[in-house]
């Protein structure tokens, strides 16, 4: 079994001695909030490093603080999407099939790794320096849009 908060306290930790400034996020989710809260713990830090929409109904508080981010280390799906769409370099620990495929579908499947391999430290420095460099090619970025739109044109309701 996978220990979590050991986990993302190393990946803190890592980052943060190379000079990164770090935030932990939540979207207010009662299980990935006392996993965080736990991860604080375990580091000896704060509340203040916690970044939390104000209110966790409204997709409008989420995507507004989001956007305050310069980078995104995400292990949730709707994150990275997010992420994406406003042009934010992220990178995805991988938990399941889903994320894969979105990262597969955006052309940056090195950018989602399996969360079991996510111990790499300099693996991960490294693709954090590459993805924080590079950002996102502005032409895989538009098709990529044009697909969502095209695909959503394409639906057809029937009542």
């Amino acid at each position: 079994a996978i220990d979590f908060v050991k986990l993302y306290a190393d990946i803190y930790s890592t980052l943060t001695q190379k000079g990164f400034n770090c935030y932990f996020f939540t979207n207010g989710v009662q299980r990935d909030n006392l996993t965080l809260y736990k991860i604080l713990e375990y580091l000896n830090l704060s509340s203040d490093r916690i970044m939390s929409p104000t209110d966790t109904n409204k997709g409008k508080s989420f995507i507004k603080m989001l956007s305050q981010f310069g980078f995104i280390i995400s292990s949730r799906l709707h994150t990275s999407i997010s992420a994406y769409s406003l042009k934010i370099p992220t990178i995805a620990l991988a938990w399941d099939d889903k994320i894969p495929l979105f990262y597969k579908s955006i052309g940056y499947t090195e950018r989602c790794i399996d969360i079991l391999q996510s111990n790499n430290k300099n693996y991960l420095i490294d693709l954090v320096s590459n993805t924080w460099s590079n950002g996102y090619d502005n032409e895989k970025y538009n098709n990529y849009r044009k697909t969502v739109f095209d695909s959503l044109n394409n639906i057809s309701f029937t009542i």
